[in-house]
């Protein structure tokens, strides 16, 4: 939601609904009735309050023939985190092809479409994120091959669109993608290698694709990459490899520039699991010991010192996957949940373990 403390800056995103066919269809009576409601109010207002100075108008930042809108449903418009720029989908050229756009705040300058044109039956799923540095646009979408989603970058105020994912197959994907916390790489799943089994791959921001470059070892048959964290600084990558059809997942660690991967959790059902802020140590849900019951262990980024913290709570608490670390990363609270027992409690433990605490 956009916040308006100061009436001069208010800022439209994107033009309100027409008032020409409500106006058209109001009667002539209706508009004498109103008229007279807002007489009387705007006497009754001048006598309970101050003037107010005029405002001036709002800017309105998208542009566009009639047909065209703001798509507002499957990809929402995104502000950069520097506060400069709005990017958005809008089918301002080719009705139903909803390309990328990106406009200063202020409204000063026009719009800039960033993604090459797209046709109505392109571009349906595209989803974008803008990099934490706030300096450009990483987006992915079938711009090059009708139905063949690629992953491509360019400069927030527009400039050469770069293709940064490998030169897929026409049968391939790339399904999902999150930009470093440093603004200088790009980390994304696609199944390059083999159909529908999806590997991880790191990229610079600004490409080529060509640099590529996949994090994972060879999948076994039936293997995913399915979810993955970057530290908050930007070094390491932490993704969760297994098999749905047996549940049985673990937890590798690998440098976000590639290298070797290695193993830093042991079998079990890794639901849920978060790199503390200080990029030491990951905190993760396993039900190794007890199939269904999950405890929180905590393990540093190169695989030592894996330790199970939720101890002295009863055995039949199981941890659910909402814990929390505090900002400053010293601590988790957790909840442990007894369903059979209808019990539900609050805990908080050092993040590398020690004494557990009963918060409620």
């Amino acid at each position: 939601m956009l916040h308006c403390f100061k009436s001069p800056s208010v800022t439209r995103l994107s033009p309100a609904l027409s008032t020409r066919t409500v106006a058209a269809t109001r009667s002539t009576a209706g508009r004498v009735w109103k008229r007279g409601l807002t007489l009387g109010a705007l006497a009754l207002g001048l006598l309970a309050a101050p003037v107010l100075a005029e405002t001036q108008a709002s800017t309105q930042l998208s542009e566009g023939l009639p047909f065209s809108d703001v798509s507002f449903t499957t990809t929402r418009p995104q502000i950069s985190p520097d506060g400069q720029f709005a990017v958005y989908r809008q089918d301002a050229v080719t009705d139903g092809g909803f390309d990328l756009w990106s406009v200063r705040m202020d409204g000063s300058s026009a719009p800039v479409r960033l993604s090459d044109p797209l046709t109505a039956t392109q571009g349906q799923f595209l989803t974008f994120e803008i990099s934490p540095d706030s300096s450009r646009v990483v987006y992915a979408v079938d711009q090059d091959t009708t139905t063949k989603t690629e992953l491509y970058s360019v400069p927030i105020d527009g400039g050469p669109v770069t293709r940064i994912s490998t030169n897929m197959g026409a049968d391939r994907d790339v399904i999902g993608f999150k930009i470093s916390p440093t603004s200088d790489r790009v980390f994304y799943y696609s199944d390059d290698f083999d159909w529908t089994e999806y590997d991880l791959y790191s990229v610079p921001i600004d490409g080529p694709g060509s640099a590529s470059v996949q994090l994972n070892d060879p999948l076994p048959g039936e293997h995913d990459v399915d979810g993955f964290q970057v530290s908050p600084d930007g070094e390491t990558v932490i993704y969760r490899q297994g098999r749905n059809t047996t549940g049985l997942w673990r937890l590798w660690s690998v440098p976000a520039t590639g290298g070797e991967p290695f193993i830093i959790s042991g079998d079990g059902a890794k639901i849920y699991f978060q790199i503390t802020p200080d990029s030491s140590r990951v905190l993760l849900l396993d039900d190794a010991t007890f199939p269904g019951s999950f405890d929180l262990f905590s393990v540093k980024l190169d695989g030592t010192e894996l330790t199970k913290i939720s101890t002295g709570i009863a055995a039949n608490y199981s941890i659910e996957p909402s814990f929390l670390i505090s900002p400053g990363g010293s601590r988790v609270v957790f909840r442990g949940a007894n369903p059979t027992a209808q019990k539900y409690e609050l805990f908080s433990v050092p993040v590398a373990g020690g004494t557990v605490v009963r918060l409620n």
